[in-house]
């Protein structure tokens, strides 16, 4: 069973892992992370750059985020990764609660 509910003084990583086609030549990563509150107010931005030679033989590479649950006040969330590479896009979001 996955927690999605978390206390303030938590640990909490998310891993996204991220794969390129194969058809193609590797290249950069943008990964932009974004937490909304209820509100629909984004509460934490954060963008990265992963490197086209972090990608394995098997085109994949792990994105690992903290949550920064000390900084958010309770409530319910929304967190958001939106990648880049290229023209190709990709996003993945989660609903999590802090209490």
């Amino acid at each position: 069973m996955t927690t999605r509910a978390f206390d303030r003084t938590a640990k909490v990583a998310s891993v996204v892992e991220m794969y390129e086609s194969v058809s193609a030549n590797a290249q950069p990563v943008v990964m932009a992370v974004t937490i909304r509150d209820d509100r629909e107010q984004a509460v934490f931005t954060a963008s990265k750059t992963i490197d086209a030679a972090r990608f394995s033989a098997s085109r994949g590479v792990p994105f690992r985020f903290e949550l920064p649950l000390a900084t958010l006040p309770t409530g319910e969330y929304l967190l958001t990764f939106d990648a880049k590479a290229g023209s190709a896009t990709a996003r993945r979001q989660v609903r999590f609660a802090v209490r």
